[in-house]
């Protein structure tokens, strides 16, 4: 079966609903192409509130036969998250079921201390609706909930910021996104590191963007320290540069400390990275519903084979993407061919110097055994 038809409702699934199981605190459940009216809470009479992205809104629940409606239009294809969260006083266990327009139930949401759904791809182009409601029937109270495109709800006012002055800012909730400004000349040397506040759990991620919306870099530390540091870069242009810092896959939230140095006189390692040639072959099973997951350290400009081949052959139809170190997926692969179920990707890398993840599943999360590739020049 083709890639195009799988991605409707099996990539998202595996996934979306993997990284929500690991946030720990949402429970996601997906009914993706599965025709159906509103449950028992929804009442579909009751007029919708229209959303837009990055805008939150607030609203209070007092009974649970009474879900508030939303709207929203988006396009096949987008990436959208949903966040509900409670307010500090109440009992509410926040929780929400969206709707495609076919009225489908494509994702119900129950949560914790909040409700989230990442990085939806949304399968098809109209007006999506979104019955916000408590997870339990006693728990009442007031809520705001907003949509963000991509990974992001919403991005929090940094201050601008001054070459090798160190600064603290906070994720406040998952999906947040703190901006920050600094002017540079063109040809200017820098790089950014940020790292978690003593005592604080978030594992920061660094974006820099250059002054026409282009990104220049990203950085993503995997070890337990959570101190991501750019490489040595080169500023293009002059202007406002944006330093853009997000938790890992919106697992995390809390206080960091950030600053943009000038580069030593003297050369340091980081300016000469070059890639670690790969060849490895594994052998490895997954069960129902699950995923097998292998990281390797790349690098920007690197091309890197993916292979993914059933044992014994034609007993197993993967599905292999990738993702970098800034938890983006940047690519994706199914078939070899029409007549071979197997997997196969190759791409250059992109996503900036660190770990990369290569996750494999069966088509309709069905179990399986397989032997994993990896080889780069």
């Amino acid at each position: 079966m083709g890639l195009a038809l799988k991605n409707r409702w099996v990539a998202l699934t595996l996934c979306l609903c993997s990284l929500m199981l690991g946030l720990g605190q949402s429970s996601v459940r997906f009914a993706v192409a599965q025709t159906a009216t509103p449950s028992a809470t929804a009442t579909p009479g009751t007029p919708s509130r229209p959303l837009k992205i990055g805008v939150s809104m607030d609203g209070t629940l007092t009974d649970p036969n009474k879900p508030d409606r939303y709207a929203i239009f988006g396009a096949y294809g987008d990436l959208i998250s949903v966040g509900m969260f409670p307010a500090q006083t109440g009992q509410l266990i926040p929780a929400f079921d969206v709707y495609a327009p076919d009225g489908s139930l494509v994702a119900s949401v129950v949560g914790k201390s909040e409700a989230l759904l990442s990085a939806f791809r949304l399968p098809s182009t109209g007006a999506y609706i979104i019955y916000a409601k408590p997870g339990t029937p006693t728990g009442f109270g007031a809520y705001t909930i907003s949509v963000g495109s991509g990974w992001i709800l919403r991005d929090l006012d940094g201050n601008p910021l001054r070459m090798g002055s160190p600064y603290s800012g906070a994720l406040l909730r998952l999906g947040d996104r703190q901006v920050w400004q600094i002017d540079l000349r063109a040809g200017t040397t820098f790089n950014v590191a940020a790292q978690p506040s003593a005592g604080s759990p978030l594992d920061p991620v660094i974006e820099v963007i250059m002054p026409g919306g282009e990104q220049l870099a990203v950085a993503h530390d995997l070890n337990a320290a959570n101190s991501a540091t750019t490489t040595i870069l080169s500023a293009p242009t002059s202007g406002t540069y944006l330093i853009r810092i997000s938790a890992y896959v919106n697992k995390s939230v809390g206080a960091y400390d950030l600053i943009v140095r000038a580069p030593p006189s003297t050369p340091t390692p980081a300016l000469n990275i070059t890639a670690e040639p790969l060849d490895e072959k594994i052998t490895a099973s997954v069960g129902q519903g699950a995923q097998y997951s292998h990281i390797f350290r790349g690098i920007p400009g690197q091309t890197v084979t993916i292979e993914v081949h059933a044992q014994p052959p034609g007993s197993f139809d993967p599905l292999v993407e990738l993702y970098g170190p800034s938890g983006r997926r940047v690519a994706e692969a199914d078939d070899m061919s029409a007549d071979n179920a197997d997997a196969l990707l190759k791409t250059t890398l992109n996503d900036g110097v660190g770990g990369y993840t290569i996750r494999v599943a069966g088509y309709a999360l069905l179990p399986g055994t397989f032997i994993l590739i990896v080889r780069s020049p």
